[in-house]
């Protein structure tokens, strides 16, 4: 906590003096409601990633030695003046408020010791886990494969298809506790990291979910936990830098200059190519992509520009943005096949900022995100509102997993499997719920009425493997 009051303090003496010190006040609220020994920081680390999101534009304009609406807007606009920084500020009380919604969904959710984690740990077959992570990875490829195909089930097969990250991380849980076993693991993450190359860089998500699996073990903060954290610290912002300075040119190698999304290369060619592209790169290339990629990690900007926009030129919605996803949500196309789909991203941007963006027809997704969303529909104050229910709605989740599972640890797993969904500041409104409750329905469907037989198995396993380690006892007479 320390820490955050001392960058704080020094804040005071950037160009930005006032905004560098709120962006880092917050994280002590962030870390005194959700960093607990006896839980999986997976709400954390989604608000943390949320908060680099807004901090990243003020940490740029800092670096720059500018005011941060100086800075050009990402999204090409004309100049938004200090609304930038009005948008930076409503951001952070959004994640403020957010983390309370979070905090009251599992305000009734009992605590739980380190030594139980231990324990169950010893108790489960990480070669048993080894193989359903196994055949949870095969299934999520053809299921997803499955939902490219038939898009009116994308929703359904992707949430059964999310079932592979709970043998991932419940691997990884044990694993790491037992401390044996860490190749099963590393041949997992492998096959993840190398299956998520490509066009939008997926591998990403199997580092973050390793993340959140590695600091559910290492939760004091000790001189290890500390260098585990700066280390990782420092390989995200390198393959970060990395893929900004190679997206491009790696993108045009993937869809062999058709300008499409497509991937017109094997899975070996993808990685080849990859390869080959970052063992090109300088230390001097890398320094020239710290600015474009700031601009890509920072999402305020459409935000900014739809305060200018709404209610200025359009009028606030009312609740119609929201209302939409709730509908949508409620009518499943399979008992209502004629429902529309919902409005495109960047659809919704272009109307409520006056931008003019690469649609979707042209390849492209760009979403306001759903802080942008909450603003048009309820203005500044009213916006707060559905940002707090989301955010109890997350925590609820994560109360019930917690709550109603065999064990600790397939608690956590479950809940890192669907939570990791809630990290992103510029998803949509109809996306977050869709997504996110889809892919709740199949997990508390397996939680309900697989997870007990999945856990006896597991801890069977472990006991057949000590049976046959055991000496003979001596036969009597």
């Amino acid at each position: 906590m320390a820490a955050f009051v001392g960058a704080a303090f020094l804040g005071l003496f950037t160009a930005n003096p006032l905004l560098t010190a709120a962006c880092f006040l917050v994280l002590p609220v962030f870390f005194k409601l959700f960093w607990n020994p006896g839980e999986t920081p997976v709400l954390l680390f989604a608000l943390g990633f949320q908060w680099v999101q807004v901090a990243a534009k003020v940490i740029h304009a800092d670096m720059a030695g500018v005011l941060v609406y100086e800075l050009p807007l990402a999204v090409g606009s004309p100049v938004v003046t200090e609304t930038i920084t009005e948008t930076i500020y409503l951001s952070l009380l959004g994640l403020i408020v957010l983390a309370i919604g979070m905090r009251v969904g599992i305000r009734k959710l009992r605590p739980a010791m380190p030594a139980q984690r231990a324990a169950e740990a010893m108790e489960f077959s990480p070669q048993r886990l080894f193989l359903l992570y196994l055949i949870g990875a095969a299934g999520s490829t053809v299921l997803m494969s499955l939902a490219w195909a038939i898009p009116s089930a994308s929703q359904l097969l992707s949430g059964i298809a999310v079932v592979k990250w709970v043998f991932f991380c419940l691997l990884g849980y044990v694993v790491l506790e037992r401390k044996q076993n860490y190749a099963y693991f590393a041949v997992a993450l492998l096959i993840e990291f190398i299956g998520g190359i490509g066009f939008f860089s997926e591998f990403k998500t199997v580092i973050f979910i390793s993340l959140i699996v590695l600091f559910t073990i290492y939760t004091r903060f000790k001189p290890k936990t500390i260098a585990i954290g700066a280390v990782a610290f420092v390989v995200l912002v390198v393959l970060g830098l990395a893929w900004v300075s190679v997206k491009d040119q790696y993108r045009e190698y993937l869809n062999q200059g058709t300008g499409t999304q497509a991937t017109l290369v094997s899975q070996s060619e993808q990685i080849m190519g990859l390869a080959r592209l970052v063992k090109q790169l300088t230390a001097e290339d890398l320094f020239l992509a710290v600015d474009p990629f700031l601009s890509r990690v920072a999402y305020v900007d459409y935000f900014s520009v739809s305060m200018d926009y709404v209610p200025a030129v359009l009028p606030h919605e009312r609740g119609r943005l929201w209302g939409i996803s709730i509908e949508h949500i409620l009518k499943p196309r399979v008992l209502f096949p004629d429902k529309p789909p919902l409005i495109a991203d960047s659809d919704l941007t272009m109307r409520y900022t006056g931008l003019k963006l690469a649609s979707t027809e042209e390849g492209t997704s760009i979403s306001l995100g759903y802080m942008g969303e909450s603003y048009v529909d309820f203005g500044k104050i009213g916006m707060f509102f559905p940002i707090f229910l989301l955010g109890f709605t997350w925590g609820f989740m994560y109360y019930l997993f917690r709550s109603r599972t065999q064990t600790l640890l397939t608690g956590y797993a479950f809940a890192t499997a669907l939570l990791i969904n809630a990290y992103k500041l510029e998803i949509a409104s109809g996306k977050v719920l869709g997504g996110v409750v889809s892919k709740f329905i199949v997990l508390f469907i397996v939680l309900k009425f697989i997870e007990p037989t999945l856990v006896a198995w597991l801890r069977e396993g472990r006991q057949t493997q000590q049976k046959r380690k055991s000496p003979l006892e001596p036969v009597a007479g």
